[in-house]
């Protein structure tokens, strides 16, 4: 398929999203879905389709699994919100300092058991048409052995010695990019891997703007974060403030730099 400006092939996957989501009769933001489409097309699609199908449903099948996006339900349809677990404090919509219109109203807790860590990730792609079997394979993990197949970053190291090792493998149908298939892996890394904190804040309504999966920072003293960055998780609307939840991402370079400094 050719892009909507006709200038190359339609392959990344916010575009190849955009053009099944136009193909179905659910109700979808597609507004926001366009927001996202930039962040999406980094990563690379491909494949056939040889028999009839649903066009959302196979969305949910074959290309969700594989991308760090939730799908919630919001009053023009369907909404995607998508998590960037490797944001950085230069990504940042809004700084909370916790003080007048700030409060800390819940305890920090933790949003995942250390047993439901995944840190071992193998994906299995590059599908052969005629016998279903993949061609490649890549696979993430703390001490990587000699194949070119397996890859490490230090999220794998540290993450395995925290918690041990925790594994999962996927395979898929419409990935044939080299590059893409690391990306996936990396990313579900950085989602899985870590037992991520997560914290509620009362802040005032001029703050309503913000969305789920937005990237804030956050100056809590009480709690040793200057400038900690996070990703809003939940809102709450009450009468006269916001409840929101945040999931603070931990960034073992990013600290490890500020303590050593």
């Amino acid at each position: 398929m050719l892009s909507d400006e006709q200038t190359g092939v339609r392959e990344g996957a916010g575009e190849v999203i955009e053009w099944f989501l136009r193909q179905s009769s659910i109700s979808v933001d597609r507004g926001r879905w366009k927001s996202l489409e930039g962040q999406l097309n980094k990563y690379t699609l491909a494949g056939y389709l040889d028999e009839p199908v649903s066009p959302w449903e196979f969305v949910a099948d074959h290309f969700l699994p594989l991308l760090p996006l939730s799908i919630l339900v919001g009053p023009e349809g369907l909404v995607p919100v998508l998590w960037r677990y490797s944001a950085t404090a230069s990504d940042a919509l809004e700084h909370l300092e916790v003080g007048p219109g700030v409060t800390r109203v819940s305890p920090v807790s933790y949003n995942k058991l250390p047993r439901d860590i995944v840190n071992e990730i193998r994906l299995d792609y590059a599908k052969r048409a005629k016998t279903g079997d993949s061609r490649r394979s890549v696979t993430i993990l703390a001490e990587p052995s000699s194949a070119t197949e397996e890859i490490s970053n230090y999220y794998a190291k540290i993450s395995t010695r925290r918690y041990g090792t925790g594994a999962k493998s996927l395979n898929t149908d419409v990935i044939y990019d080299d590059r893409t298939a690391a990306q996936i892996v990396k990313w579900m890394l950085r989602g899985e891997g870590f037992s991520h904190r997560q914290v509620t804040y009362e802040v005032g309504h001029e703050y309503a703007w913000l969305s789920l999966g937005d990237v804030i920072t956050l100056t809590d003293n009480e709690l040793f974060w200057d400038t900690q960055v996070a990703l809003v998780q939940a809102i709450q609307w009450g009468p006269v403030s916001l409840d929101l939840t945040l999931l603070v991402l931990e960034d073992i370079l990013r600290d490890n730099r500020a303590v050593s400094s």
